[in-house]
């Protein structure tokens, strides 16, 4: 909430785009975790390479 107050003191308003890096972090540990237990479970043999746009 005082991000969004903060912002409307400086008169931005939407639409806007707020990042919270700690949060990407914890989604993507997530993901590969997923994988790495994936890959194990299957004894799968191949390569993987995370890709993100």
């Amino acid at each position: 909430m005082e991000i969004l107050e903060d912002l409307q003191r400086r008169r931005i308003h939407a639409p806007l785009l707020l990042r919270f890096p700690q949060i990407l972090v914890n989604q993507m540990k997530k993901l590969t975790g997923a994988f790495r237990s994936a890959i194990r479970e299957f004894d799968y043999k191949g390569g993987t390479m995370a890709c993100f746009r």
